[in-house]
């Protein structure tokens, strides 16, 4: 009885024993098309998505820029075509509101600057400002080809905008406006208007798209900016002489209207420039009528 009595007990064991190695085999296989499972749903989502169905429903307006959008829920979409990658084009931000202290007056111009639109990895478009301060020439004194020396200047990438859809046609590439307009500081309001402010931060939740107009060689883009904070800024001014915003209905935030122009520069117009002809003062001009030649005092790319 006591030989049956073992007998029986292991072969309750190695049951139990197979059915967990079983088991363990059923929940393996789980798991890994689970991971295989979500590791395709995050590729796709990082994949631009149908240009059609995406655009839809949304209106079309033609122009400098093509634009998707929809007034009703604020989205929009701007298509920047191959032809228009690495051109400058200009920006100029001015306040269509303000709060009447601190230099946020309604009508104060914010910023303008030279931008372009450069393709980069991982389906992105950068914002670029090209470099204009300094032009190294083509060709230096001695005729020797001096194109090298760009590399010795560079130009501002101040952000980055994901590519949402390409359309098939043109391969104009769609990338989102609150991308540019509301997550992210295109103009530099706090670089412009840092006293004002100071101890608050852009809200992009708060925020909206509220104009859009396309014309031939312009756009013009309205939004809504709102700022969340304190007012407690930790620049100097605020430190002597207090909060900036003294007359806000509630200190924790505020927003401000901001119009965006965005212009196509002319090429070949007809215009041609002359030497200035500055003033003396002692013997002294203090404006210089002609660019530095590079060339002639640095060695750069020789």
């Amino acid at each position: 009885m006591g030989g049956i009595r073992r007998w029986c007990s292991a072969e309750h064991w190695i049951g139990r024993a197979l059915q967990r190695f079983f088991l363990l085999i059923i929940l393996g296989f789980f798991l890994v098309v689970g991971v295989g499972w979500l590791s395709h749903r995050a590729v796709a989502a990082d994949e631009p998505a149908d240009f059609a169905t995406l655009t839809a429903p949304l209106e079309k307006q033609e122009g400098l820029f093509t634009f998707y959008g929809d007034a009703h829920s604020g989205k929009a979409y701007l298509a920047v075509s191959p032809g228009q990658l690495n051109q400058n084009f200009l920006l100029m931000a001015t306040l269509e509101s303000g709060v009447g202290e601190a230099g946020l007056f309604r009508g104060r111009p914010v910023n303008e600057f030279l931008i372009q639109f450069r393709p980069a990895p991982n389906d992105q478009l950068q914002v670029v400002v090209p470099n204009t301060y300094l032009q190294p020439p083509q060709t230096g004194p001695d005729g020797r080809d001096r194109t090298s020396n760009r590399q010795f200047f560079s130009d501002s990438v101040v952000m980055a905008a994901k590519v949402v859809s390409v359309d098939p046609d043109t391969q104009a590439q769609l990338i989102d406006l609150s991308d540019l307009l509301l997550k992210q500081d295109l103009p530099d309001l706090r670089g412009a208007l840092s006293y004002g402010l100071g101890g608050y931060s852009m809200n992009d939740d708060l925020s909206q798209l509220d104009q859009l107009q396309v014309f031939p060689q312009n756009v013009e883009l309205g939004a809504t900016l709102a700022f969340t904070g304190d007012g407690k800024g930790g620049d100097s001014l605020s430190l002597l002489f207090g909060p900036a915003l003294r007359n806000l209905a509630d200190r924790r935030g505020f927003s401000l209207q901001v119009r965006y122009s965005l212009s196509a520069l002319p090429y070949s117009n007809g215009y041609r420039p002359r030497r200035a002809t500055s003033p003396r003062f002692f013997g002294y001009r203090p404006w210089r009528a002609a660019p530095t030649d590079l060339t002639a005092t640095s060695t750069v790319g020789t």
